[in-house]
């Protein structure tokens, strides 16, 4: 299973510490720029203090060198070096500092400083030059331009050479580059530790949430997490969570009570079929006694019979996607077949059934769990309405996409908490004898149908005291 945490910690680490060694590297090579250049400063201005000392007299090149004012070019083990030769006549060493003694110092190719090795042995840096000396002093005086442009033509092409040793350059370098480092590996270690601790705190809210979803049980579907202890971040998932919870405990509360219901239902006629057949076998009977034990025990298995029917009926209903194909239905044939199916129930005590269905209606839907749902809701009309019951059926477009169907009849002596109750499982309005016979699942057979097919269903009961079904099927598009 993948960390988010791991995660998280390996991308920050690998982000900072690439960046960390970014800047570190270009902080190190900036300040190497700086020493190096500050370096060889050093030396362009002791070449050109050298370049300054040499005079030409006319014959021969003096130096104006004083070993007191220049003591790093005396031996020792810091010592830095200088030489000045012709270089018209090869090996003619002109001067040279005492630190070099006889050995001769490089000429650097160009004019900017170069590392070498110093004669005796250590690293160095060296510049070079090639220069004509200036006249003596006597020729600088006004007027005598021409006579000093002349000297200085005509004195000797020398070639100059410093060089110093790197050592003091290298030493602050690996100071620094150690120091850099060091605190290279300080914020390393600062950043894992401040990161680790980072992610683990932040992410607590994390651990927290998912600590609360593993709590949920059947018994208890809450999340058990307050508003305020939940993260902006975490705020969709808890809120879609917490209503998918809340939707999950209605059902198994649905689904208990269904049940609950089902088995009060089933253990009705099991008690009665018990008991007539424990009476019929405690003596011998005659055979048409017999004969009326059996038909009564008929009746009640087929009572039982249509009450599984029902559950397995609603069971199917409510998965309407494995088995419903929605088709393009003309609505008004479908109506009139329905209520010829249930006319003579409505004109035997001298009633009638009514219809207003214009014939260009269409829905989406699936004929036959449609045509269950009228079915069922006619019935209903013409069983419970008052006597000589008139019951209407209209079917109308309300809106653009839509197809109302609205079942209208008489109510008798119904309430608003009576049809409050018109699609729950089980329910009836009485337990008389007569209720008895029905099992109070159509109206919730033929709602869980309905919303199959992307309608709705209600009931309602309007002032004039009619209850009037409402079923609300997607309108067809006709070719």
């Amino acid at each position: 299973m993948r960390s988010l945490r791991l995660a998280l910690t390996i991308r920050l680490l690998l982000t900072l510490g690439v960046t960390t060694l970014l800047v570190g590297a270009s902080l190190f090579w900036g300040v190497r720029y700086a020493l190096v250049h500050a370096f060889d400063a050093t030396l362009e201005a002791r070449l050109a203090s050298l370049k300054a000392a040499c005079r030409w007299d006319g014959t021969h090149v003096d130096l104006d060198y004083v070993p007191d004012a220049m003591p790093w070019y005396q031996p020792g083990p810091e010592a830095e070096y200088f030489e000045i030769s012709s270089v018209e006549v090869k090996a003619d060493r002109i001067a040279a500092s005492p630190s070099l003694g006889a050995s001769p110092l490089p000429f650097a190719p160009g004019p900017e400083p170069v590392n070498t090795r110093l004669p005796d042995g250590r690293a160095g840096r060296l510049i070079s030059d090639t220069f004509r000396p200036a006249p003596e002093e006597e020729l600088d005086e006004p007027g005598k331009e021409s006579d000093r442009a002349r000297a200085q033509s005509s004195s000797p092409l020398l070639h100059l050479s410093v060089a110093a040793a790197r050592s003091p350059l290298d030493s602050t370098l690996g100071t620094i580059g150690l120091a850099m480092l060091l605190a290279g590996v300080a914020l390393a270690v600062g950043v894992v530790l401040s990161v680790g601790h980072s992610l683990r705190r932040g992410l607590a809210p994390v651990r927290d949430f998912s600590a609360g979803i593993s709590r949920i049980t059947v018994e208890d579907l809450s999340l058990h997490l307050p508003e305020n202890a939940i993260p902006e971040e975490l705020h969709p998932v808890h809120q879609r969570l917490d209503e998918l919870c809340r939707r999950l405990d209605a059902a198994f509360q649905r689904e208990r009570r269904f049940a609950s219901a089902a088995a009060h239902e089933l253990r009705t006629p099991i008690a009665e079929l018990r008991s007539l057949l424990e009476v019929s076998l405690s003596r011998p009977r005659e055979v048409q006694e017999s004969r009326e034990v059996m038909q009564e025990s008929l009746e009640i298995t087929s009572r039982m019979h249509g009450l599984v029917a029902a559950l397995l009926s609603m069971a199917r209903s409510s998965r309407p996607a494995e088995g419903v194909e929605l088709d393009a239905l003309d609505l008004a044939p479908l109506i009139r077949r329905v209520i010829a199916r249930h006319e003579p129930a409505a004109r035997a005590p001298g009633g009638q059934i009514t219809s207003e269905v214009p014939d260009s209606l269409s829905v989406l839907a699936d004929a036959p769990a449609l045509e269950s749902v009228l079915n069922n809701v006619l019935s209903n009309a013409v069983q419970y309405a008052a006597p000589s019951p008139e019951v209407r059926c209209r079917a109308h477009a309300p809106s653009s996409g839509w197809v109302r169907i609205e079942v209208r009849n008489p109510a008798r002596d119904l309430t608003q908490d009576d049809v409050a109750h018109f699609f729950e499982p089980f329910w009836r309005r009485s337990r008389s004898r007569t209720e008895q016979e029905h099992l109070g699942l159509g109206l919730s057979v033929s709602r869980a149908l309905v919303e199959g097919m992307g309608g709705r269903m209600e009931a309602m009961l309007d002032d004039a005291g009619e209850v009037c079904v409402h079923i609300l099927l997607p309108a067809a598009q006709r070719a």
